[in-house]
């Protein structure tokens, strides 16, 4: 899938400095980011629900749900979409903008989704990177990596 321009450049799938300093190992990163996974099909299910019912307001909501956990994990990709799409349920919500306006942002509903969609992916394609990095960790042979820097 090819990013709508509206969404700008695609962000890192993770800051694994700010993850393991809220996080403290990776193993506890690999839970986490499995139980995001889980979560995938219910909130992308629930955007195209509010998106067939015109319901600005839960789309709004699910977004922010997923920008939540993705701000708390340090996902920035996810975060950044899940925001833009969070806003644009708000916008669809304000009665202050213009019929244009409007017919715009409803348009960009569904390719929000699909970027969402394409975030979930990256993530799961993130995982086992991250589960090695919790064996390592684990059997206590993996290089500590300096993320000071």
């Amino acid at each position: 899938m090819s990013r709508p321009a509206f969404l700008g450049e695609e962000s890192p799938v993770i800051s694994p400095e700010d993850a393991l300093a809220q996080c403290g190992d990776w193993s506890f990163i690999v839970e986490l980011l499995n139980d995001m996974l889980q979560e995938e099909s219910t909130n992308l299910e629930g955007l195209k629900q509010a998106i067939a019912t015109d319901n600005h307001k839960a789309y709004s909501e699910i977004a922010h749900g997923i920008k939540g956990a993705a701000l708390n994990m340090h996902l920035p990709g996810l975060a950044d979409v899940s925001k833009y799409a969070e806003f644009l349920g708000k916008d669809l919500l304000d009665g202050k903008i213009n019929a244009d306006k409007k017919e715009e942002l409803l348009k960009q509903r569904e390719p929000c989704v699909q970027a969402l969609a394409h975030e979930y992916k990256r993530l799961a394609a993130f995982i086992p990177e991250a589960q090695q990095k919790a064996d390592e960790e684990a059997a206590g042979g993996g290089e500590e990596e300096d993320y000071d820097d």
